[in-house]
């Protein structure tokens, strides 16, 4: 069952989100253009594992395994979504003005590359990499990715730690001109957070 929503529900939950977005900002927003920010109107769940209906073989292990086994597929696809949108975000401070809480964020990623130090967006989700990387661990006892974070990083507490660091970024980029990125990658993944969380 899990393999659906690498097939499927991490993509287009979403994006069925994004549309309802836009047509509501088509028929009520004045110029047409501004996207409508919406609630999370599907919460994903499942039996699978919890089902206490008298399946003898349903029981605390059962259901310890169905959840570990949910968490690493979650955490599998926002570790591969940070890692794709630090690839995308490569501007350079040098010719965008990100916000003082983009560069707190960076600075807070504790990165070091002489490679990354104009470019505040990538040390930003490079922390926010590390921390999740340590969530995982804490939660599952692995990282499910191969990638490995370049510090060893607080874990976040809970989801909303990493939907507030995402809008930071957001903001960000809507400050300097960049809303067209802001509304791809990053708001799909956004989405997803708030749908499937940790």
């Amino acid at each position: 069952a899990l393999g659906y929503y690498e097939l499927s529900l991490f993509e287009q939950i979403p994006g069925v989100l994004r549309t309802l977005e836009r047509e509501i900002a088509r028929a009520y927003a004045h110029d047409g253009a501004a996207l409508i920010a919406v609630p999370a109107v599907v919460r994903m769940g499942s039996w699978i594992g919890g089902d206490r209906d008298g399946n003898p073989f349903v029981d605390a292990d059962a259901l310890r395994l169905a959840v570990h086994r949910q968490v690493t597929v979650a955490m599998r696809h926002l570790l591969g979504q940070l890692d794709a949108l630090g690839s995308e975000l490569s501007m350079s401070s040098r010719l965008v003005q990100p916000s003082d809480e983009l560069l707190a964020l960076a600075s807070a990623a504790h990165d070091e590359s002489p490679f990354r130090v104009d470019e505040p967006y990538r040390r930003a989700i490079l922390g926010l990499h590390a921390r999740l990387a340590t969530t995982a661990q804490a939660l599952v006892g692995e990282v499910p990715t191969p990638h490995r974070a370049h510090a060893d990083l607080p874990r976040f507490r809970e989801v909303g730690e990493l939907a507030d660091a995402l809008a930071v970024i957001d903001r960000s980029l809507r400050g300097h001109g960049a809303a067209a990125l802001a509304d791809a990658r990053l708001a799909q993944l956004r989405r997803a957070l708030a749908v499937f969380g940790f």
